[in-house]
């Protein structure tokens, strides 16, 4: 069986830009198996940092030198969103080249901002477009995070693994009641079964639903949060 590739955020890396920023605040909802506080994931985004948002809001800006020092770069003491305390850019060879900002704390990737306009608008004129969550502390209010297994996710949640299949793309992902319509449970397989695929598959757009046994280390690997369809255009 071939390997599943994750269509979102499997593009291969053309260019990476380190940056740098705060130290993060400790002020959100607190967890019981974490140190630090995070916030929840929810259909407006990821606490305070929603769908929307001005990407200046989501950067750190500092008076520096002219020519900043290594240790202006380096450090800083303003505060933004309290989840993250590194930032970069990823820019995608494909998906038009779509440029991702990356969240990071410490070394733990913990989210990424889909800014669409970045290129084209730059960034003042560059709202987040839709926010991926990738580390398994970032919860929704219901529990759930990366890196569950599809069994823990059938078994406690009801979960119905959904395989979705396109001109150009094969997509895996979770389907949970109550779930906001807003939210993408984007999941992740070793492999999967393609016989029954390919019996089910047709020359015109595929969906249907997979059972535990036709996939292997299947786990959700990312929470995509959307814009919400009633809200769009409104910023």
């Amino acid at each position: 069986m071939k390997a599943f590739k994750f269509l979102m955020m499997a593009f291969a890396i053309s260019i990476m830009v380190s940056g740098c920023n705060s130290q993060s605040k400790e002020n959100a909802v607190a967890t019981t198996d974490e140190k630090s506080e995070m916030p929840y994931v929810s259909e407006s985004g990821i606490g305070d940092l929603e769908i929307g948002t001005s990407l200046t809001e989501c950067l750190i800006a500092k008076d520096c030198s002219w020519i900043p020092t290594k240790e202006e770069i380096e450090t800083n003491d303003e505060e933004k969103f309290d989840f993250y305390n590194k930032m970069g850019i990823k820019q995608m060879v494909l998906g038009d080249g779509r440029p991702y900002i990356t969240l990071y704390k410490d070394n733990e990737l913990m989210a990424a901002l889909d800014c669409g306009a970045l290129l084209d608008n730059g960034i003042y004129s560059t709202n987040v477009d839709r926010i991926i969550a990738y580390s398994p502390k970032l919860k929704m209010a219901n529990g759930i995070h990366t890196g569950m297994s599809a069994k823990e996710l059938v078994e406690k949640f009801g979960a119905e693994i959904q395989y979705s299949e396109g001109a150009d793309a094969e997509i895996l992902s979770f389907k949970i009641a109550d779930t906001p319509s807003n939210i993408i449970l984007i999941a992740s397989a070793k492999s999967i079964n393609r016989e029954k695929i390919d019996s089910q598959s047709g020359n015109t757009d595929t969906e249907f639903y997979l059972q535990l046994d036709d996939v292997e280390d299947c786990k959700l690997s990312a929470i995509v949060i959307e814009q919400n369809q009633d809200s769009y255009g409104t910023y």
